[in-house]
């Protein structure tokens, strides 16, 4: 494990750590039965020149499908997902792979990330988020791709390097900062939870080159059930249209007419309104003031007589935090990505509750001094019950996933804190809407 490495785990059944989990994390490879382990070999064939195709086989150390260690960490076995992505990357490697960036998500023992180094990508970077698999994954591009601590000389013009990824904000920024952005991002059986959708594809969209990007799903098991429809669905609300080349193939390209705000990777504080996509019943905002409540209850009541309830949440700066006097609050975020999940949050939030026909979310950047509002998220329905459950429903939700995060600023000598939204821990989101302990400083 590389010293920046998280310790970090998915299991066919979870994503991530629960807070029991920490005394679980052994070495797989180290502990293992060798008659459990497996060596996966595969074959390779790429054009060493304009008239000479030559192939390379390629061994993967892991374990057997059935056994005990699979069901620990996914990515410590070759799924039958790879093997078809391979295939297609060889019957593609123009328009996939040859003189590209490639990004490989979910890489697991190696072999799509290591395809696509032998087919000629200029830069390979393989990543997961899975700590056990990454420790593998670094051995196997060691036997395959690097002889006497070099990259072989067929490939010496690509670099291939492995490193952790764990999906969402804030890693996936962090990790743009270190890496840019990528021509191909590719995947294989990567989807085991529909938890892992939505932060799959926040991260595919914002490491992915706009417009000519392509991200490449290979698709084998239906892993607890997550329908195509679900994933594509995602895709969609984040300006990815899909075509489907051939079985189990999905091929994410960005739709130029799209009207999601292009990706920034840089903070600001000055924020924008939405475009709602021309949906007169959604207001959605991230600038340095907020409507008026009065405002925002006649757009809820307005144009709606069928509907008998308003709801709202107002999150307000209080003025102390554990004994310490808060003087302010400073907000930050990224906008474009802090609209567009807005905006997945609202569409998300009408799946869930049909009744509804307005929604509002709202987020204040900059200075909120102690009083005055931060956050504001309501709807309207035809009954309380589904209004007050949504409204429930976006703020937990907007405080779970879009970026923006706040300076504490305290009286006297105490030194400020930057501090995420409560529901994230660590870095990645923690598991369930359940509010902690640290939900004291919290607006509202």
């Amino acid at each position: 494990m590389e010293n920046e490495d998280e310790e970090w785990i998915e299991s066919p059944t979870g994503w991530g750590l629960k807070e029991d989990d920490d005394n679980i994390l052994i070495d797989l490879f180290a502990a293992s039965d060798n008659q459990k382990e497996q060596l996966f070999t595969y074959r390779i064939h790429h054009d060493a020149d304009e008239k000479t195709t030559t192939s390379k086989t390629v061994q993967l150390r892991g374990f057997k499908l059935d056994s005990d260690e699979t069901s620990r960490s996914t990515g410590v076995t070759l799924w039958q997902a790879s093997p078809r992505l391979s295939d297609y990357l060889q019957s593609h490697p123009d328009s996939c792979i040859r003189d590209k960036s490639v990004l490989e998500l979910g890489a697991g023992l190696g072999l799509c990330g290591i395809t696509a180094h032998c087919l000629g990508a200029k830069t390979v970077v393989m990543t997961d988020g899975d700590t056990q698999t990454l420790q593998q994954m670094r051995e196997n591009v060691k036997q395959n791709c690097v002889e006497n601590n070099v990259v072989s000389e067929a490939h010496s013009h690509s670099i291939i390097v492995c490193k952790q990824l764990i999906w969402g904000s804030p890693n996936m920024e962090k990790f743009g900062v270190q890496h840019g952005q990528f021509d191909t991002i590719i995947g294989a059986d990567i989807i085991y939870t529909q938890d892992s959708v939505q932060p799959l594809f926040d991260t595919v969209t914002y490491l992915l080159k706009k417009p000519a990007g392509q991200f490449v799903l290979s698709r084998y098991s239906k892993w607890n059930n997550v329908a195509d429809e679900v994933v594509i669905e995602a895709a969609k609300l984040r300006g990815l249209e899909c075509t489907r080349p051939s079985d189990g193939i999905f091929v994410f390209c960005s739709n130029t007419t799209h009207q999601t705000p292009s990706d920034n990777m840089t903070k600001a504080k000055v924020g924008v309104l939405a475009d709602n996509d021309d949906d007169s019943s959604l207001l959605i905002q991230v600038s340095n003031t907020l409507p008026s409540l009065e405002s925002i209850q006649q757009f809820l009541a307005s144009s709606s007589p069928g509907c008998g309830a308003v709801s709202l949440f107002v999150g307000i700066t209080r003025n102390n935090f554990e004994g310490k006097i808060v003087t302010k609050l400073v907000y930050e975020g990224y906008i474009p990505m802090a609209l567009r999940e807005l905006r997945i949050l609202c569409h998300n939030a009408r799946v869930r509750y049909p009744g509804v026909e307005r929604l509002v979310a709202v987020h204040r950047l900059g200075e909120c001094p102690v009083g005055e509002a931060s956050v504001i998220v309501g709807c309207n329905s035809p009954h309380r019950r589904e209004s007050m459950h949504c409204t429930e429903y976006l703020i937990d939700e907007l405080k779970a996933r879009v970026p923006i995060w706040k300076l504490e600023v305290y009286e006297g000598d105490e030194q400020s804190i930057w501090k995420e939204n409560v529901e994230w821990r660590n870095g990645r989101r923690w598991r369930g809407m359940v509010k902690m302990k640290e939900d004291a400083n919290e607006p509202g």
